[in-house]
């Protein structure tokens, strides 16, 4: 499809992306939370076997990905199988539900249609579970780390929530994570919204290097503290970031 420097017009319940060198359909279908089939439903003329950088479609939002279904997270280790065998389905089933999914290429995190379960009770991935349940949060600590770890602005007039997310360099998911409230396919002038520092606000001494060996929880044991407690003073951050020679932050200022 032919592209010109007009922005597109993206259906209702729908939002405008610039493809991106490296990016791939299963890839940018995982980052939204949204299926490969929706992808290609949403953008009917796009051919995304060749499509360029630079490129604008459209992203649908979730609750379009899966009209007469319920989504499904491939996990590690994941095979059409497997699903099949766990929703009590042949796998022909799940293929029609997926007609443009490779079952020999999933991909952890990428998003498929299952049959709905009676009732819609799903357990959630393990991973997804809450990991320290004992650990009661300390609410004026928790504060003192957002403050030092985000920022806020307001939406202004004719910004969008492209512009937005260009503005800062976030992606959909990181905002709607630190906007849980806001409707994002209708953001009105005036909204204040939350955005994730790409630094934190540390105290002088409140820095650290992750060296060689080291663990969220060996070094929340150094700074005599929780590892639930690290993770807190640092909320852009997920456990999979704290990688060697990555700068976090274990203290910040009391304000």
């Amino acid at each position: 499809m032919e592209q010109t420097n007009a922005l597109l017009r993206c259906p209702q319940g729908s939002l405008r992306y610039v493809w991106k060198a490296g990016d791939t359909l299963v890839k940018v279908a995982t980052a939204f939370q949204t299926t490969v089939g929706a992808m290609i439903s949403t953008n009917p003329d796009v051919d995304f076997s060749n499509i360029q950088p630079n490129t604008q479609i459209c992203i649908p939002s979730r609750r379009l990905t899966c009209p007469d279904a319920d989504l499904y997270v491939i996990k590690k280790g994941d095979t059409l199988w497997d699903i099949a065998q766990e929703y009590g389905v042949s796998v022909n089933t799940i293929m029609e539900l997926n007609p443009y999914v490779e079952p020999t290429r999933l991909a952890v995190g990428q998003y498929i249609c299952v049959p709905k379960r009676a009732g819609g009770d799903q357990t959630p991935p393990d991973d997804e579970g809450c990991s320290f349940v004992n650990d009661v949060p300390d609410c004026a600590s928790l504060r003192a780390a957002e403050r030092a770890c985000t920022g806020t602005d307001t939406v202004k007039c004719g910004q969008t929530l492209y512009d937005i997310l260009q503005k800062y360099g976030i992606s959909f998911q990181e905002f709607a994570e630190f906007n849980p409230r806001l409707v994002l396919n209708a953001l009105l002038p005036g909204q204040r919204y939350v955005y994730p520092l790409k630094t934190c606000a540390c105290s002088a001494n409140g820095k650290y290097i992750i060296q060689p060996g080291d663990t969220v929880s060996s070094i929340a044991a150094a700074f005599g503290i929780t590892a639930s407690e690290l993770l807190r003073r640092n909320p852009a951050m997920r456990p999979g970031d704290f990688v060697r020679g990555a700068e976090i932050c274990v203290s910040y200022p009391i304000a």
